[in-house]
């Protein structure tokens, strides 16, 4: 590459920029969206749109936003940092066991609760 005039910054990000592409359903979802918002609180609309035209504007400047480099697993997005997987608490103690009682035990507590209530 030869020496020269270098490109500045904005022709360079208009040369990596994707072009935007929506389907119809979507735009009329999004107008549609938008109404609703607007009919919640005047000027709400307004702000769903500006927030949604700023996440836009940086996937149209991202060409390799939402590209995956093939299958990956729930492992791989947590150890590349994608997603943060709760975490794990070892079980304490024995695991919980299913109630057991006798019928006249159990029908007993069912009459006591209900004359309580």
């Amino acid at each position: 590459m030869g020496r020269g005039a270098r490109p500045d910054r904005g022709e360079c990000a208009a040369a990596l920029s994707k072009p935007l592409r929506t389907e119809a359903e979507a735009d009329r979802e999004f107008e549609e969206a938008i109404r609703r918002y607007e009919g919640q609180r005047r000027g709400l609309g307004a702000e769903l749109l500006a927030a949604v035209d700023e996440v836009l504007e940086r996937i149209v400047h991202l060409p390799s936003a939402g590209v995956l480099p093939g299958p990956v697993t729930l492992t791989d997005a947590a150890q590349k940092g994608w997603i943060t997987l709760p975490a794990r608490h070892p079980p304490q103690g024995p695991p919980p066991r299913i109630p057991t009682a006798p019928w006249d035990e159990l029908s007993r507590e069912l009459d006591e609760d209900r004359s309580e209530r």
